[in-house]
Order: C-alpha cells, then sequence, then structure tokens
C-alpha cells in the first residue's frame, strides 16, 4: 500500500527538503517539484511535512492517495518581516534602539513559524492532475 505526496511550494522553501512524518515519524523527505510514493502498512495513517519548525496541517491518507503540499499565505507574510523590520529600524536614529527593534521583529517571525502552518495537504484527484496529451 502506498500514497504519493507531490510538492508543489514554489519559491518558498526551495533550499530545504522538506520532511515527511507518518504517524509522528519522519520517514523520508522531498524536495521542491518532487513526487514521492511511501509506503504505509495500516489502513489509515496521519501524515505531515515539517521544515525547520514550521508545520502543515494533519491529513488521514489512505492506499492510493494523492498529496499536495502547497505554501500557506502566511508563509509568505512571514518573510517580509525582516524586510519590514529592516525598513523601521532605519527610522530610528538611536543605535541600540534600532538593534532592539530588528530583534523584537525577527523574534516575533520565528515565534509566528512555530505558531502558524506554512504548509497545507491536501488530497488530490490523481487523474485531474495528470495532463491529457491530445492524440494525433
Amino acid at each position: 500500500m502506498s500514497v504519493t505526496i507531490k510538492r508543489k511550494t514554489d519559491l518558498s522553501g526551495i533550499a530545504s527538503k522538506l520532511s515527511i512524518k507518518v504517524n509522528g515519524e519522519k520517514v523520508t523527505k522531498i524536495a521542491n517539484e518532487e513526487v514521492v510514493n511511501i509506503d504505509i502498512d495500516a489502513e489509515s495513517t496521519l501524515l505531515r511535512v515539517t521544515q525547520f519548525g514550521t508545520r502543515s496541517n494533519q491529513i488521514e491518507v489512505k492506499d492510493g492517495d494523492v498529496v499536495e503540499i502547497n505554501t500557506t499565505k502566511i508563509y509568505y507574510i512571514i518573510f517580509l518581516f525582516p524586510f519590514i523590520s529592516l525598513f523601521v529600524s532605519n527610522f530610528l536614529k538611536d543605535q541600540p534602539y534600532t538593534l532592539n527593534t530588528f530583534l523584537m521583529l525577527f523574534l516575533g517571525m520565528l515565534l509566528i513559524l512555530f505558531l502558524f502552518e506554512g504548509y497545507h495537504l491536501k488530497k488530490i484527484d490523481n487523474k485531474s492532475s495528470e495532463k491529457t496529451i491530445p492524440q494525433s
């Protein structure tokens, strides 16, 4: 019995692979735009992906399911924090306040990474996701 997992996360997290967890146990990793088949033993299994503390929702999968990994909107917003912090700290004239502001916003970004789901798993219909080639 197996489950197919497709990673469609665009440029987010492209430098590192996502860890695939089955029932809380790490089984393999998946790179950007990669397709992985994992074997499952039970009739239904809980699936989740993680990367540097960022996690996905957890879904129940069964034999033959096709799962797609997407990036959530909050994940993109999180990576605007360093730019926002640099912009805000630029207006502060006193150097200690500039560093403190940058550090507080950076720590806020890390906190959001751990509190919210950065990836979303969804089951897709394998037939609709494959491209059909017209026959001539």
